[in-house]
Order: structure tokens, then C-alpha cells, then sequence
């Protein structure tokens, strides 16, 4: 919008090696396909918007004495939240926008038969879902409030029920303990 109806000159900071931030590393390819998203990407450089990759912004200031007049600052929702109880830092236990990110940059991820997630926005079932999709054979999500109260959209809850991932409804981990395996 600034370049095309505006006429501003723009640039775009991509701290990822790749353009799309949470598009690219939060949505898997089965829901939002690369080519899509690489075709919406080339629309924006065609309109003359730079996009510069791997670099990470830690001062604005230092933007203004580059000689840019404004910013915009999206950053994305790249930091999962902890859930504060024991255990959450054992091995094998991993927030679902990490795993998403590892998976959709293309990176080896392995998972156990049983796989838990905890959670129910859309990062909690596209993770439940990739999780099947990588080999997890019993793939449940388990979520502290009602089915209506689910932020996730209804078509991936749908589809994930129809893969036969298990949605288990008012219930919330007190901790995490590991067992045998």
C-alpha cells in the first residue's frame, strides 16, 4: 500500500533467511502452499519493495540515521508462551511455533508415537498435525477451556478431528514428568 498507492520507497527487514515471517515459519505448507505465498511475495518486489533477509533490527534510531523517514514495526508473534509448570524445559518438550518453524524451514524433526499439545490456537493444531504428518501415531490436543472458546479456526479443528487427532476439552497440565520412553 505505502509503494503502490503512496509512492513510498520501502524496505522491508526479514530477520529469517527466507521472506514471509510467521507465513513461512508458523503455517505449514499443507494450509498456506509455498508457491502461493512465494507468487504474493514476487507481487510485492515487482511493486519496487526491497526485502532484505537475515537482518535483525535492534534500533530504530539507527534506522533514522541510515536516512529512512518512518517505520512500521511488525514483528510477528514469533515467542510462544511457557506454561509456568514443572517440567516444561525436559527433553523432548517444545513450543508449537518452534516446531512449526523447524519443520516449514525444512529441517529434520523427529517425534515419538504419543504426541501431546497443549493448547488451542491454530499453532497447537497445525503442530498436532504436522506431528502426525512426521509419524506420531496417537496425536492428541489437549485444551483448558470449551470447543466454543477454541481461538484456532474451525476448518483446521475440523480437519484435524478428520485425521483423527484427539481433542480433549476443560483440561490444563499441572506439570510434566517423563516416564519410561
Amino acid at each position: 500500500y505505502l509503494r503502490k498507492v503512496c509512492g513510498h520507497g520501502v524496505t522491508i527487514f526479514e530477520s529469517s533467511s527466507e521472506p514471509g515471517g510467521m507465513l513461512r515459519t508458523g503455517v505449514p505448507k499443507y494450509r498456506l502452499p509455498r508457491e502461493v505465498l512465494d507468487r504474493e511475495i514476487g507481487m510485492i518486489k515487482e511493486l519496487g519493495v526491497e526485502i532484505k533477509l537475515g537482518i535483525k533490527i535492534d534500533s530504530l534510531d539507527n534506522l533514522f540515521n541510515q536516512g529512512y523517514d518512518a517505520t512500521f514495526v511488525a514483528i510477528g508473534a514469533h515467542r510462544s508462551e511457557k506454561l509456568g509448570i514443572e517440567g516444561e524445559n525436559l527433553p523432548g518438550v517444545i513450543d508449537s511455533l518452534s516446531f512449526l518453524r523447524e519443520v516449514n524451514l525444512g529441517k529434520e524433526v523427529r517425534v515419538g508415537k504419543r504426541v501431546m499439545v497443549i493448547g488451542g490456537g491454530n499453532a497447537a493444531v497445525d503442530a498436532a498435525r504436522c506431528a502426525l504428518r512426521l509419524g506420531g501415531e496417537e496425536v492428541s490436543i489437549f485444551y483448558r477451556r470449551s470447543m466454543a472458546e477454541m481461538p484456532a479456526h474451525r476448518n483446521n479443528v475440523e480437519q484435524a478431528k478428520k485425521e483423527g487427532i484427539k481433542i480433549e476439552f476443560l483440561v490444563a497440565p499441572i506439570s510434566i514428568k517423563r516416564g519410561e520412553g
